[in-house]
C-alpha cells in the first residue's frame, strides 16, 4: 500500500503519520520517507509491504495514483491563521515564505480534496483517538489499537519525547533550522507548551489581514 500524509504544516500531520505508519507495520515491512517523490521511495523501499510518504507538496505522478485510487492520502487542516502563527513561531520563518508555502499547499489540497482523508486540527487535539480512529478505518484496518495509539502520540507524549532529540545524536537528521527524528519525524521544537495560543496571541493586526487577504477563500 502507498500511504501520502500530505497535512497542511502545523496541522497534525506528523500525528496522522504516525498512526498511519504503526497501523501499517503490523501488516508488514513499512518504508518511510519525507519526500513527494514515489517514483524514488519505491526505489529505495526494497522489499517492504507499504510505502508511507511525508510531505506538505506531491508531485504529477503522485497526484495521479490518490486520483487513481492507487495510493492513499490522508490531510490534516487547520486554520491558515493558526498554521502560519505556529510555523513562523515553531521555525522562524518570514510571514512572507509562509504565506507563499501555504498557497502551495492549498493548491495541491484543493486537486486531491476528494481523493483524501481529510481530518481537522480540532479533531486531532480534543479528540485524538477518534482521529486515530478515522485513519485506521480508512486504510481498512480496525479500531483496536486507536485509543493506545493516541495516547502515545499525545501532545503530552510527543513534548516528553522531543526533549531528547540533539544534532548529531544517533538517528537524528539535520536539516539546519531544524531536526528531526527519522523514525517519528518529530523534531525538536515540535511541540513547544501544551497551553494552546491563537493567531491573535503572536500576530499583528497586519499580518492577520495579509493572511486573512491571501488566503480568505481557503478555509477548512
Amino acid at each position: 500500500m502507498i500511504v501520502f500524509i500530505g497535512g497542511m504544516q502545523r496541522s497534525g500531520s506528523t500525528f496522522c503519520f504516525n498512526i498511519a505508519r504503526e497501523m501499517l507495520s503490523r501488516n508488514g515491512p513499512v518504508y518511510s520517507e519525507p519526500t513527494y517523490d514515489v517514483v524514488q521511495a519505491q526505489s529505495n523501499a526494497g522489499n517492504a509491504h507499504h510505502i508511507l510518504l511525508k510531505a506538505h507538496r506531491d508531485s504529477d505522478h503522485l497526484r495521479r495514483l490518490i486520483l487513481a485510487g492507487a495510493a492513499r492520502a490522508i490531510c490534516s487542516i487547520r486554520s491558515p491563521e493558526d498554521a502560519i502563527a505556529s510555523w513562523i513561531d515553531t521555525f522562524g520563518f518570514e510571514l512572507e515564505g509562509a504565506v507563499q508555502e501555504f498557497e502551495l499547499w492549498f493548491g495541491m489540497y484543493r486537486a486531491i480534496q476528494r481523493s483524501c482523508l481529510t481530518i481537522d486540527y480540532e479533531i486531532i487535539e480534543q479528540r485524538p483517538a477518534a482521529a486515530a480512529g478515522m485513519i485506521c478505518r480508512y486504510l481498512g484496518f480496525g479500531e483496536g489499537m486507536a485509543e493506545q495509539l493516541a495516547r502515545k502520540y499525545s501532545k503530552a507524549s510527543v513534548m516528553a519525547m522531543v526533549q531528547d532529540i540533539r544534532r548529531g545524536s544517533p538517528g537524528i537528521r539535520d536539516i539546519g533550522f531544524s531536526c528531526y527524528d527519522e523514525v517519528t519525524f518529530f523534531h525538536r521544537g515540535h511541540i513547544a507548551s501544551l497551553d494552546r495560543r491563537n493567531a491573535a496571541q503572536t500576530l499583528s493586526r497586519d499580518d492577520l489581514h495579509r493572511i486573512r487577504n491571501a488566503l480568505g477563500g481557503c478555509r477548512p
